[in-house]
């Protein structure tokens, strides 16, 4: 929980790098262990109810090694501020979004930026080109 703590108090924050075989190595257990505790627990929020499943994000391709890696789900949200703030009239490509996670710590490929744009529903390059 204290991994997730920011996502948890504030739920626009996209959520940490959180696997199963790192939830395992915390706890001491085996990888199916936790996956099974995991899949059937769920947590009461004041606002809602969520599951220990639905708390995890794999991590990103890092540009570097680090102990904190940015999560696909921060990766994500980082895609979509990025296209939310580009000029209409002259969208960013793919290969420019990847370029510009470089420096925050994720390598991602261009084909790996248009697999995440594609998953959050956003078109490409040429779709959100305004006149």
């Amino acid at each position: 929980m204290t991994r997730q703590d920011a996502h948890l108090r504030d739920t626009a924050l996209p959520l940490a790098a959180l696997t199963i075989n790192d939830l395992a190595r915390a706890a001491g257990v085996h990888r199916s262990t936790a996956s099974r505790v995991t899949a059937a627990m769920v947590m009461a929020m004041p606002r809602r109810t969520v599951t220990l499943r639905a708390l995890m994000s794999a991590a990103a391709p890092a540009a570097r090694r680090t102990e904190d890696p940015p999560s696909v789900q921060a990766v994500l949200h980082r895609i979509g501020a990025l296209i939310a703030a580009e000029d209409p009239r002259h969208p960013l490509s793919d290969a420019e979004i990847a370029r510009l996670l470089l420096p925050e710590g994720a390598a991602l490929a261009r084909r790996t930026v248009a697999k995440y744009r594609t998953l959050a529903g956003i078109a490409p390059q040429s779709g959100r080109r305004k006149a």
